[in-house]
């Protein structure tokens, strides 16, 4: 893995429009797909996480001694109730949020449940809502690892993972 422990990559669907809704069963093939690249270029198989939205699919693969791993893509549209569904997560966060910053919080639940199966503690949920757009892997309160970044301007992406010792990343076309 080229001293990589975390591979991960996105592909688009063929479609008119990558904001243009897809059903599951269009979704699952190409996430499935990729996944299974990935994890060929890894050497190994390891663990495997996926995400899609819309015409847009990603995943990521890891091996030791990565020890938990989750991935999230999200359309950023622009009009939801970022409030209001924060709220079910942060019933006293009275701040309003703004689109980035709610994409960069809502992608890190989505990864945090597929690498946990539960959700982040109230703390770790409020440091990724209250940091900045960051370009490089950082690491929660909690001991998770995150990378986030837009993807094709209206995609938001979060990769997360926890590893006893530090481990690289990397983008695979």
């Amino acid at each position: 893995m080229l001293g990589d422990r975390i591979l991960y990559g996105v592909d688009v669907i063929p479609a008119d429009d990558v904001r243009a809704r897809q059903a599951h069963r269009v979704q699952s093939p190409y996430a499935s797909a990729l996944a299974t690249r990935l994890s060929a270029a890894a050497g190994s198989a390891g663990m495997v996480s996926k995400s899609h939205s819309r015409a847009m699919v990603a995943a990521a693969c890891a091996v030791p001694p990565v020890t938990a791993l989750g991935i999230d893509i999200e359309w950023m549209a622009p009009d939801r109730p970022f409030d209001a569904i924060l709220a079910n997560f942060l019933p006293s966060f009275a701040t309003p949020v703004a689109c980035n910053g709610f994409y960069r919080a809502w992608t890190f639940l989505e990864a945090h449940f597929k690498a946990y199966q539960c959700w982040p503690r109230e703390k770790e949920l409020r440091q990724v809502l209250a940091g900045p757009a960051r370009d490089d892997s950082w690491q929660t309160v909690e001991g998770n690892y995150l990378l986030q970044h837009q993807v094709g301007g209206d995609f938001q992406l979060t990769v997360l993972w926890r590893s006893d010792q530090p481990c690289g990343i990397k983008y695979v076309r």
